[in-house]
This record gives structure tokens, C-alpha cells and sequence, in this order.
């Protein structure tokens, strides 16, 4: 088992190549998702995603970026521990860049960073924290370059599918496929 899938749990608003805003996430927060599919600047952000990010107690997410620099990464608080007895503020937090930047969340108050530097997050506390995490496109991206990567993004993609589409075909037995959808009518 992976300690770290244990205590780490995403759900997908957007990205990731799911279904945007599925139902599955949209009957129970029905709020978020309506704030959330019309706000461009989250939903035209490339290679983006919307989530809420809960991590459990006593989790521990090591060093690791986000990938990409075109992008910036708003963290809004939802829920975060309170510090109890025999406990302190260093205890859940953010470090980014080696710990040159430390992040200590406090609920309803929205952190942006770019998460293409290394960060860390850390929960020692007794209690679980959940994060709102929507992707923003760089401001300092020009349109032309956004528009570039865009596209440049969007030609691969399609190129994953056709490739996909083809080791499919090259596997499956269309005959099975066909038993199988008449057994689930």
C-alpha cells in the first residue's frame, strides 16, 4: 500500500483528463460546481485542475513540483486543523522551495504560488484538512503564448487518442464487446 494514497484524497472537479464537473461531484457540492464552471480563468487554464485536496491526520506528502511553470496555483482553505493541546502551527503547513517559503493555511483566506518549485506538505496534527486547488493560467503569460500552448496541447491530446484508439482496436475482440453490451440491456 502507498502511505501517501492512504492519507491523500483528490476530487476532480476538472482536469486530469476526467469528465469535467461530473455529477458524482456536482449533486453533493452543487455550490462549488456552479461558482466553478464559469470562472475562465480555472477552466481555460491548460493541463489544469479543479479539486478539493483532503489529506488526513498525520499525513505527510514529500517533496514534489507541479510540472508546470505557465501556470500558478490558488489554494483556498476549507477546513484546517485547529491546533490542539501538545500541538503548534508548525505541525500542518507548506514548505515550498526547500523551505524558503513556509505556507501555514488559515480557513477562508486564499494562497496563490507557483507550484512548478518544489513543495512539501505536512499534517501532524490530530485533525484532517481540505483545500479547495484551482489552477490558474500565469498572469504573465501574453495571449500569444497561451494561445501557442493551447494548441500545442490540444494536438497532443488528440494524438493520445488516435494512439490509444489504435493499441484498442489491435486487442479487442469486437465480438466479445458486443456480448458484453447485450448482457448489460
Amino acid at each position: 500500500l502507498n502511505p501517501i494514497k492512504e492519507k491523500w484524497r483528490q476530487y476532480i472537479f476538472s482536469g486530469f483528463g476526467q469528465e469535467s464537473f461530473p455529477d458524482s461531484i456536482c449533486n453533493i457540492t452543487p455550490v462549488t460546481c456552479g461558482l466553478l464552471k464559469t470562472y475562465a480563468p480555472a477552466i481555460h487554464c491548460p493541463m489544469g485542475t479543479i479539486k478539493f485536496s483532503f489529506i488526513q491526520a498525520g499525513a505527510y506528502i514529500p517533496p514534489h513540483t507541479g510540472g508546470y511553470n505557465y501556470r500558478i496555483r490558488a489554494h483556498l482553505p476549507l477546513v484546517v486543523p485547529k491546533i490542539q493541546e501538545n500541538e503548534n502551527s508548525d505541525m500542518v503547513k507548506m514548505n515550498v522551495a526547500g523551505g524558503e517559503h513556509v505556507i501555514k493555511w488559515e480557513e477562508g483566506k486564499m494562497i496563490i504560488f507557483d507550484d512548478s518549485f518544489e513543495h512539501e506538505v505536512i499534517n501532524e496534527t490530530k485533525s484532517s484538512r481540505l483545500i479547495l486547488i484551482i489552477d490558474l493560467t500565469h498572469p504573465d503569460m501574453t495571449e500569444f503564448q497561451l494561445d501557442t500552448l493551447t494548441k500545442a496541447i490540444s494536438y497532443k491530446e488528440k494524438s493520445e487518442r488516435v494512439e490509444d484508439q489504435n493499441k484498442f482496436s489491435a486487442v479487442v475482440n469486437y465480438e466479445d464487446i458486443k456480448i458484453l453490451d447485450a448482457v448489460s440491456i
